[in-house]
């Protein structure tokens, strides 16, 4: 059976926030790349809802302007909605910025840690 590949990019007006998915018969493996400001966490969470995804695999918060990290704190925050672990740049002097979503993946349970160069995070499901 063939895998498919679905990218989704939601209109989060500034930002990004983009789900990327394999899918192959049943079982699908999903990564979230940013989630716009956080005004918008909450439409993206919706949208995962509606599309039947109940699991991340990552999360990846590509840089640590509010309108790519804010969204992301409603997603990992929301009940249905399991995030396995969520990446991070290298912080700099940004790392103040990172304070919210960091309390929410303690929280809520998600391990996060810096991204590495060359890293695969899909694999055939």
């Amino acid at each position: 059976m063939p895998t498919k590949l679905r990218i989704i990019h939601f209109d989060v007006s500034q930002g990004e926030s983009t789900l990327i998915s394999l899918i192959k018969g049943g079982t699908s493996t999903h990564v979230l790349i940013d989630g716009g400001k956080k005004c918008r966490g909450k439409y993206v969470a919706r949208c995962l809802k509606r599309l039947g995804v109940t699991e991340l695999a990552f999360i990846v918060c590509t840089h640590l302007d509010g309108d790519h990290h804010e969204g992301l704190e409603p997603v990992v925050r929301h009940p249905d909605i399991t995030t396995k672990k969520l990446l991070v740049p290298k912080f700099g002097y940004n790392k103040d910025k990172f304070d919210r979503l960091g309390k929410a993946c303690d929280e809520e349970g998600v391990p996060y840690r810096v991204a590495k160069a060359g890293e695969f995070l899909l694999n055939d499901p």
